[in-house]
């Protein structure tokens, strides 16, 4: 994957080859925060993403994996990692330098009460979370992610969420 350009690497997270997917999304971490405006270019891609690679090996959290031909139930769909998903991930975890900084890629929100909170990719928490990652990436351009790592300023904070 190194001997490609950004654009390449990041069009392979769309890739449904698990093992390209997930090289694609390993070496979007190696290149970081230069590639931050082409994974929000990623936005609305409601492919499913193929690759294994951003589930923490160490949950114990089971995720829908779509068959074609076979659609996911409804109670199934706000738990589906997209590439869109991956590619909001992907950015959080260049913050931590860390593609394991979370149990899985599901949004939670954290203005709900804490007894009501679960981790779902809804489609207004995916709303909110493209919205604070764009204005936090225009802030990471302006100061450097150095600087927003010593303040804390993680890409989803200001939309009061966090992933799973």
């Amino acid at each position: 994957m190194s001997n490609l350009t950004d654009e390449e690497v990041v069009h392979r997270l769309g890739s449904t080859s698990p093992e390209t997917a997930d090289a694609a999304a390993k070496e979007v971490l190696n290149r970081g925060e230069r590639l931050f405006e082409l994974l929000l270019r990623l936005r609305d891609n409601r492919r499913p993403f193929a690759g294994r690679a951003l589930l923490n090996p160490d949950a114990s959290i089971l995720m829908p994996t779509p068959i074609e031909g076979f659609p996911l139930p409804d109670s199934e769909q706000e738990r589906l990692v997209t590439v869109e998903v991956a590619a909001l991930y992907l950015i959080s975890a260049a913050f931590y330098r860390d593609i394991h900084f979370a149990q899985a890629p599901l949004l939670v929100d954290l203005e709900e009460p804490r007894e009501k909170r679960r981790a779902a990719n809804t489609a207004e928490r995916l709303d909110r979370a493209l919205r604070t990652t764009e204005f936090w990436v225009t802030e990471c351009r302006q100061v450097g992610i150095d600087t927003l790592r010593s303040k804390g300023r993680a890409p989803l904070d200001d939309g009061h969420l966090k992933w799973f």
